[in-house]
């Protein structure tokens, strides 16, 4: 007979952890039913694959990864019931005795039972076989199996609809790309002392959901430095159209990846400030630093967002020396009739100044937290009691706020 040595591609694939679970129950089924190999297959498309194999020793052709036709295979007469899930003696059977593969493998009885995925797809069998009949094998024995099918079935219906998710995830961010990438718009930040834009900050808009949720998935799925780089190149274009200076978020990740900067080439860095993203925790960012040099000599300027919320902000700023600060929106709400939070934000202000930075306070929404934010020497305001996010055609250099009325 003929045993393709074709590998086939995996399927859902457990994670580590489980994967090597899945093969040490393997090994209590051979030994419990005292058979020479059990196995768990996979049908794909029209192949019988064998994903996790235990065998009392190495047997040709039956190792994870081969393929063979499914047609010809026992798994197969099993799962549309052509044949019992107890064969006792395979040579006496009028089914299995003229199949190649009871030659082929040297399967003397066999074993085995359906593994269905909780959508109900058939996702392959669990069986287990020996070289030498064993008529004492019964319907306990059966039991037995499918109640380890029940326990496997769990972790591949798990790893299955983890795929699932991961083809969608990877389906909106194809067809997003297709569409031209994240929707860029803008919230102006404010100058605090003329009431002029001073510049923006460029956030990306997506078809549905949450632009976090976007990133998060995208980087769940190994796609987060495509999608970062999607949206600068759309806030670098949208950058060309808006006055004053320019913010754009990146995670040190993707600063870090090779090709990323590279978008920074043909640039006019001085109106250009790089915010760092809060989404994943670094403690360490020379790197980040050292990469971001070049550009900071050529005009690039480097913002620190969250100031305030923590260990973690105040860490930044003293790796990175950053030309911007932000105060973090948690002390700016309601910073009007609290003192903790106006003495916290009139330190880290007093902390700027003395080195160097400027200060841009997040989420202003009340003429209140204006006032007290002015007093205090910030710099730049940013949030709705100026203006929501907006399409950058409509921020113009023309507008002027009126602080004292707002």
């Amino acid at each position: 007979m003929h045993l393709s040595p074709l590998l086939v591609p995996d399927g859902p694939a457990p994670a580590a952890g489980a994967t090597d679970a899945l093969q040490q129950v393997l090994q209590v089924v051979r030994r419990r039913l005292g058979m020479d190999v059990a196995f768990i297959a996979e049908f794909v498309d029209d192949r019988r694959v064998f994903r996790w194999v235990d065998a009392v020793a190495p047997i040709p052709g039956l190792s994870p990864g081969l393929g063979d036709p499914l047609e010809d295979t026992f798994c197969q007469r099993i799962v549309d019931g052509r044949l019992d899930r107890i064969v006792p003696d395979t040579a006496a059977n009028p089914v299995t005795a003229p199949l190649p593969f009871t030659r082929g493998l040297g399967i003397g009885n066999y074993l085995g039972t359906p593994l269905r995925l909780s959508t109900g797809e058939v996702y392959g069998t669990l069986c287990c076989f020996s070289a030498t009949p064993d008529r004492t094998l019964n319907a306990r024995d059966l039991d037995y199996l499918d109640d380890v099918a029940e326990i496997v079935t769990v972790t591949l219906s798990a790893a299955d609809a983890s795929r699932r998710e991961q083809a969608r995830i990877r389906g909106c961010l194809a067809e997003l790309e297709r569409n031209g990438g994240p929707v860029v718009v803008v919230q102006p930040i404010v100058d605090l002392t003329s009431g002029k834009i001073a510049g923006s900050e460029a956030l990306s808009r997506f078809p549905t959901g949450s632009p976090l949720t976007w990133f998060e998935e995208a980087a769940r799925v190994g796609e987060g430095i495509a999608l970062e780089r999607s949206a600068i190149r759309n806030a670098l274009a949208a950058s060309r159209d808006t006055p004053g200076f320019m913010s754009l978020n990146l995670s040190p990740t993707t600063i870090l990846a090779p090709g990323t900067l590279a978008l920074f080439d043909d640039v006019p860095l001085d109106r250009l400030i790089v915010e760092l993203t809060e989404q994943e925790k670094v403690d360490d960012l020379t790197d980040v630093r050292d990469a971001l040099a070049p550009l900071r000599r050529r005009g690039l300027r480097v913002a620190i967002d969250d100031v305030g919320a923590g260990y973690a902000g105040l860490n930044r700023v003293v790796q990175l020396r950053p030309d911007i600060i932000k105060l973090d929106i948690g002390l700016v709400r309601g910073i009007e009739g609290d003192e903790i939070r106006q003495a916290l934000s009139r330190a880290l202000i007093s902390f700027a100044q003395g080195s160097g930075s400027k200060v841009i306070a997040e989420g202003v929404e009340t003429a209140g937290e204006l006032r007290i934010l002015r007093a205090l020497g910030a710099d730049y305001g940013q949030g709705w009691l100026f203006s929501r996010p907006c399409p950058p055609a409509q921020l113009t250099d023309a507008v002027v706020f009126d602080l004292d009325g707002l």
